[in-house]
């Protein structure tokens, strides 16, 4: 893997609802991306969470696959 390209395809955000035990319901930002061939991986934040943030887990899933690439 450590050739393989993990640049970010297929991105997709939008904002949702849960609904959560009792009958409630939580607000939340989802996203879902490629990276390279690899994917998909979708993530759920509150609603109130920044771009910073998503694009951290981004970096955090690259990092993840480039250290399995290395083992």
């Amino acid at each position: 893997m450590p050739d393989d390209d993990l640049a970010l395809n297929g991105f997709r955000k939008w904002n949702d609802v849960e609904l959560q035990a009792g009958g409630t319901t939580r607000d939340v930002t989802k996203m879902r991306f490629f990276l390279g061939r690899h994917g998909p991986f979708e993530r759920t934040f509150d609603r109130t969470a920044t771009d910073a943030e998503l694009q951290q887990a981004i970096r955090d899933e690259r990092s993840s696959l480039q250290a399995l690439g290395n083992t």
